[in-house]
């Protein structure tokens, strides 16, 4: 469990109501660091969908840790007679990122916490528009091997 001490720590001015929240029991069982097979596996797919299934298991832990949490779904479609994923976007949203994960418990002087992540399974890389989303929101790329970093998050921010 997450001591009191550690909370302050990071959040020296937050109220005994929210430090409650915070708390995390001792029995929470947090994901394994997240790989394709042990994804598939866990999700009891045939055929390994890291991406998505990537994004399911931080939209999990993330509603463990009381951030809202948005993402839009790509359909499939028929590209040249190949099947393929493909996100529906207006406007200027091609490159869009992945998720916008809202904290429920801490707010800004502007509003609640709010992070934008693009989910990114190697070798998978980002494109030049979602690195352009990335930098006008200050988002950031995550994949599997920063789950400590994206638990941490989740926890304390």
């Amino acid at each position: 469990m997450i001591t009191r001490a550690e909370l302050l720590a990071v959040y020296p001015n937050a109220s005994d109501d929210v430090l409650s929240m915070l708390q995390v029991p001792s029995d929470l069982k947090v994901p394994e660091t997240p790989t394709a097979s042990n994804i598939a596996q866990r999700k009891g797919h045939k055929k390994a969908h890291p991406h998505q299934d990537f994004i399911d298991q931080i939209v999990e832990t993330a509603h463990l840790y009381h951030w809202k949490v948005a993402y839009s779904r790509p359909g499939r479609v028929k590209v040249k007679g190949k099947e393929t994923y493909r996100t529906a976007w207006g406007a200027d949203g091609v490159g869009f990122p992945d998720l916008v994960l809202v904290s429920e418990l801490w707010q800004t002087g502007t509003g609640y916490l709010t992070y934008f992540w693009e989910v990114k399974i190697p070798p998978d890389k980002t494109t030049k528009a979602q690195r352009e989303w990335l930098r006008l929101l200050g988002g950031r790329v995550v994949m599997p091997s920063d789950w400590d970093w994206i638990i941490e998050e989740l926890a304390l921010g």
